[in-house]
């Protein structure tokens, strides 16, 4: 079991984590610092359901399908 020094020293270097990748959320700061940096570095982005990445498939594919023709 940790001590409580032990927690709030793993809080302070997840805070210290957070603030380097995103200065400006200091204000925002949590005691459950930990939890967050853990849940930002799971997030994954799904580009392909952007739609400019969307919009520019299609003209690709429909360049390729010309040039097919």
């Amino acid at each position: 079991m940790k001590t409580i020094k032990e927690k709030m020293l793993e809080a302070n270097k997840a805070r210290t984590d957070i603030l380097s990748d995103d200065p400006e959320i200091n204000s925002k700061w949590t005691p459950d610092a930990v939890r967050i940096m853990a849940a930002k570095k799971s997030q994954k982005i799904d580009f392909t359901q952007d739609s400019e990445y969307i919009r520019i498939c299609k003209e690709e594919e429909k360049n390729e399908s010309k040039s097919n023709a």
